[in-house]
């Protein structure tokens, strides 16, 4: 059951209130995004882990 393309967020929608909620958070930022998944991934500051899959730095 997916939804219709009426029903998702633009991408920059996602940006926007991935950047708001790193703001306000102060312990999230922005660690990637992809314009295709409409997702943005937030990386926890504090609790930093190196979970990099050395396999898609090298795709573009």
């Amino acid at each position: 059951n997916r939804l219709e393309h009426s029903n998702m967020l633009e991408m920059e929608e996602v940006k926007r209130f991935s950047e708001e909620v790193a703001k306000q958070s102060q312990i999230f930022s922005v660690m990637d995004e992809s314009f295709v998944s409409r997702i943005s991934i937030l990386q926890n500051n504090e609790r930093f882990i190196d979970r990099w899959i050395p396999t898609y730095a090298n795709t573009s």
